[in-house]
């Protein structure tokens, strides 16, 4: 077997991506554990995809899937260490050989992908994300990606807000016009220009965690109504007695109702008849049981009103935001890149140790403790006031049952729900009538491919009559691209540099004017032509 693609565990994603090279006939070879799922494992040996059992990947495993003469090596996983205990078996047993390394905290990905020679890092929930929030938005100008090394939107500058990173152009001047200020603010009155921005423009505000209004709203609930309208009418009732009985005039009986059933004040204007005393008594205890019920029910709400800061829980009446359901990896990237993009948030999440609910409130995004398909814990995140509804936790069922009440609850509300299975999928945006639904692998597995083939994705955006494509390039080896200047690549008019990764560096926008070298990543924004002349500078010449 000659150029083939090996991949190494089975998760998820591992059928969807032995599926991407049998598109373009490229062989695949899938070393599966032992424990491994008997039915994923049918499934790969019915795709004629073959299949290498071992306990572990070292260099013998490898070389009986023929690494040596491998395209590229695909190694999947949410065992950080397992992964990079395979990519180091990898280079020993052959350093020539590319790696695609699957990981779950991108920061460790990051720090890792320059020791590992010809590595290229990926996080499933950074890749998903956009699509789940593009979803969300519900805006089909707007578009939700990952460039550069950063979460961005494409669309209108007047549905773009926060920095422009970029100037695409308008149906006048045309796709890729000169570029202004790395720094300029979104300019709201040319509506017809399509830029690349930082954040969506939303009309919703942040959902509080805290504040005087929110926590005055939270203390008077629904008790504390009761027991103070219930005080209210024993003075009322107290003063009309005193009035007609007594003889008082309003005020004095005001005063007398008050006094004694609150057992404040200095006491009786002047003496009384017996009658009027005994009554009195009577008001007093029954004020001072409702007092002492108001005071039981204040304690209660503070102590709650407190416990609600500590563990970031909504405060106030929320609207025009999204609720979030499951903060696992693809939750937790979604509420961040929604965060980031100034959209206002809600989270749900069943399990108070679940991987995102600590960072998700330390971003100040209020998070409901209890099961997202109940009801009450999705009126208290706000299901009958916000814009969209998200179902993203692991299990499809689960998902498919909060979509469901969050259709109940509403029928206009706008709803995303995360499932693994494509078909059911389709069938039910289609036959179920659930909004929009994703597949995390379906999402994910054409840009692990990509990456091992060497084959950039690309975003079309509409400019005009025209498009623009957005993509990521290396500039490899005796490339004719080595030593020219970002200036010079962006003076035809085809093509936009947005950001250079240095080789073993990070990703920089706007970075000044040096020349690129071999193992540089650009991200850039080209026509066509330009994109086309692009990557041919971007390869050895033939």
């Amino acid at each position: 077997m000659e150029q083939h693609v090996i991949v190494v565990g089975v998760e998820t994603t591992t059928v969807r991506v032995v599926e991407e090279p049998a598109r373009s006939r490229t062989a695949a070879v899938v070393v599966v554990p032992p424990t491994a799922d008997p039915m994923v494992v049918a499934e790969l040996r019915a795709r004629d995809v073959t299949v290498v059992e071992a306990a572990r990947t070292d260099e013998r495993v490898l070389r009986e899937a023929g690494v040596h003469r491998a395209r590229a090596v695909i190694v999947l996983g949410r065992d950080e260490v397992a992964s990079t205990r395979t990519a180091l078996a990898v280079e020993d047993a052959d350093g020539r050989v590319p790696i695609v390394l699957e990981v779950v905290n991108p920061a460790f990905g990051s720090r890792l992908a320059p020791l590992l020679g010809d590595c290229t890092v990926l996080s499933p929930a950074q890749l998903a994300a956009p699509a789940f929030i593009g979803a969300a938005i519900g805006d089909g100008e707007v578009q939700a990606l990952r460039l550069g090394g950063r979460d961005v939107v494409v669309g209108p500058s007047t549905s773009v807000a926060g920095q422009v990173l970029a100037d695409l152009g308008d149906p006048v001047r045309g796709p890729l016009p000169d570029a202004h200020g790395a720094s300029a603010d979104v300019r709201p009155d040319d509506a017809t220009a399509v830029v690349i921005g930082t954040q969506h423009r939303h009309h919703g505000r942040q959902v509080r965690t805290r504040g005087i209004l929110g926590g005055a709203a939270r203390l008077l609930d629904r008790r504390q109504r009761i027991v103070l309208l219930l005080l209210l009418g024993v003075i009322l009732a107290s003063t009309a007695y005193f009035h007609s009985t007594a003889g008082k005039d309003w005020l004095t009986s005001l005063y007398l109702a008050f006094t004694t059933a609150t057992g404040t004040g200095y006491g009786d204007p002047d003496d009384a008849e017996l009658t009027v005393r005994f009554t009195a008594i009577v008001i007093q205890v029954m004020g001072l049981l409702l007092a002492s019920g108001l005071t039981a029910v204040m304690t209660d709400a503070l102590t709650s009103s407190r416990l609600a800061t500590l563990t970031g829980s909504v405060r106030g009446r929320p609207r025009h935001h999204v609720v979030v359901c499951g903060l696992g990896r693809i939750g937790t990237a979604v509420v961040v890149g929604l965060r980031e993009r100034g959209i206002p948030v809600v989270a749900v999440e069943r399990n108070e140790e679940a991987y995102g609910v600590n960072r998700i409130r330390r971003l100040k995004v209020p998070v409901v403790i209890g099961e997202a398909s109940d009801p009450s814990t999705l009126e208290e995140a706000g299901i009958h006031r916000c814009d969209a509804a998200m179902a993203l936790t692991d299990d499809d069922a689960v998902n498919l049952g909060i979509s469901l009440v969050a259709r109940a609850a509403r029928e206009d509300l706008r709803i995303v729900t995360r499932l693994y299975d494509d078909d059911l999928a389709t069938r039910v945006e289609r036959r179920l009538q659930l909004g929009a639904t994703r597949s995390v692998s379906m999402l994910t597995a054409p840009a692990f491919v990509a990456a091992a083939l060497g084959r950039p994705r690309s975003t079309i955006v509409p400019v005009g009559r025209r498009v623009v494509l957005l993509t990521e390039l290396q500039v490899e080896e005796d490339a004719g691209l080595v030593g020219v200047l970002p200036s010079q690549l962006s003076q035809g008019g085809d093509v936009r540099l947005l950001a250079v990764r240095r080789e073993g560096g990070a990703w920089v926008w706007h970075e000044p004017d040096e020349a690129f070298g071999p193992g540089d990543r650009i991200a850039v924004a080209a026509t066509r032509t330009g994109l086309g002349q692009l990557r041919l500078a971007c390869r050895p010449p033939a």
